[in-house]
């Protein structure tokens, strides 16, 4: 009896530890490829459409947040302190 339970015990990890593997999986794919997308050039974004590895790698995103962060923190309060919401 005991035997019996060791066996489907190794099998019941291994179908547990696969789905789990393709949960995270499934989890970090999004969060890579916002990351990856943020890392294009704008230009490749519009005639490939969304990549994982980028074809051109660019930083212009990030540039205009750190330039126009001001007005997205204003806007940013604003929406979060300032609106009532009924």
């Amino acid at each position: 009896m005991l035997k019996t339970q060791h066996k489907y015990q190794k099998k019941a990890d291994l179908v547990i530890n696969v789905v789990m593997g393709l949960m995270v999986a499934a989890s970090l794919y999004p969060l890579l490829l916002v990351l990856s997308i943020s890392f294009t050039d704008e230009q490749m974004i519009s005639m490939h459409g969304y990549q994982l590895i980028p074809q051109v790698f660019s930083l212009n995103a990030y540039q205009f947040v750190l330039k126009e962060a001001v007005d997205i923190l204003r806007a940013l309060w604003r929406d979060a302190f300032c609106y009532r919401r009924w």
